[in-house]
């Protein structure tokens, strides 16, 4: 008897303990396209929050489940930043604890904590700082409101919450393969995705067009943004493919898609500038020299030249390219004109800036990437960093 005694109260605890049944648990319901419904329980230092909805269906089953736990995870994040009354949040700790579909419906559960505002900075009046990483870390998560938006979740946000999900989704599966790769498995690995690129894409471009429910306007927008995120997938496929034809690449991973993606500064060096919003700007810079020894002093020595060339080119930029790589939907936007280089009308005064910056701050600026030619006979060395205007 007081085993079974114990045994019902510790049930009962048990029952107590559900996160679905505390009396501190906040359901909210989104409704929208996806007829969604978020529950959030605080938990520790951070909350339990549940989402139901109807799931993506346009790709197959391991894709669409894929896209709906993103899109769980930003209509979460919606509830816990209007909750915290923010127009703006950035989560660093997140993890996925349990999803199924069941009834026509997806059901995810996050646990989700350390959360901050995001700080956006005023309007630039001079270049001043330098960072050799990214603004913002991977492992962070942004979530930006728009209180004017009447509708969050209409028709047409939908669309965009998808090719977004969709075109990140494919680049981080390409960044993934960067390091510690086979070449051959390499290749093979570009075959699949340039095939799921093609198939992926064309599937959703059929269905936008086949969407009765979007305006003309609204389609004609959806359509565009797609081809700039197919356009954004490619170039990153791109710029792994080109690792093939260079040897022992060291890269930081932030860098990668910059340098790859441009086979003239990956096989003679040179200088680009990639303008990214009207914050920022990467700076790379890449010197060559030709091999000419394997002893520890000639590997010190073509270290040290190729650096010094690399900082001298900086300084001179000579025939140098500015590309504009601009924010759009949390996600990058590349745009070029046909000659591979965007012209623009205060480009002189912004490549003077540049150069002053360059001679002010060229000995700061870290090492970014060492390569070898695919023979072996000339060694490269890329300096450069993220640049912020202040």
């Amino acid at each position: 008897m007081i085993i079974l005694k114990q045994f019902i109260g510790i049930a009962v605890l048990s029952l107590l303990a559900i996160p679905q049944l505390s009396a501190e648990t906040k359901k909210v319901e989104l409704g929208g396209l996806r007829k969604v419904t978020v529950a959030i329980t605080p938990k520790d230092k951070g909350w339990n929050i549940a989402v139901t909805m109807l799931p993506v269906n346009c790709f197959t089953p391991l894709v669409n489940q894929r896209i709906s736990r993103q899109c769980a995870l930003r209509y979460a994040l919606t509830v816990l930043a209007e909750q915290q009354q923010k127009n703006t949040l950035s989560v660093k700790n997140h993890r996925l604890l349990s999803e199924s579909e069941k009834n026509n419906f997806y059901t995810a559960l996050f646990y989700i904590a350390e959360i901050s505002p995001v700080i956006k900075k005023s309007t630039p009046s001079s270049l001043r700082k330098i960072r050799s990483d990214h603004i913002e870390t991977e492992s962070a998560i942004t979530i930006s409101l728009n209180p004017t938006n009447e509708n969050l979740f209409n028709r047409k946000h939908d669309w965009e919450q998808i090719i977004s999900i969709f075109g990140n989704m494919l680049i981080s599966e390409i960044s993934s393969f960067t390091e510690d790769y086979d070449e051959n498995e390499l290749l093979s690995n570009i075959e699949e995705i340039e095939k799921n690129i093609i198939s992926g894409y064309r599937v959703l471009s059929t269905n936008i067009k086949n969407d009765k429910l979007l305006l003309e306007h609204e389609a004609s927008e959806l359509l565009r943004l797609l081809q700039l995120q197919e356009n954004i997938t490619k170039r990153h496929l791109v710029a792994l493919y080109n690792q093939l034809e260079i040897t022992d690449p060291w890269l930081k991973k932030e860098f990668a898609p910059y340098i790859c993606s441009d086979p003239i500064i990956l096989n003679q060096g040179g200088t680009r500038i990639y303008k990214l919003n009207a914050q920022q700007f990467v700076l790379i810079s890449v010197g060559v020299v030709p091999v000419k020894g394997t002893s520890a002093q000639a590997l010190i020595k073509q270290r040290q030249v190729a650096k010094a060339k690399a900082m001298t080119n900086l300084l001179k930029m000579n025939g140098v390219q500015i590309s504009s790589f601009d924010k759009i939907n949390d996600e990058l936007k590349i745009t070029h004109s046909k000659n591979g280089s965007e012209q623009y009308e205060t480009s002189l005064i912004f490549l003077q800036e540049i150069r002053e910056f360059a001679e002010g701050n060229i000995r700061s600026l870290p090492n970014i990437g060492t390569w070898y030619s695919k023979n072996k006979k000339y060694f490269f060395t890329a300096i450069g960093a993220f640049v912020n205007y202040e």
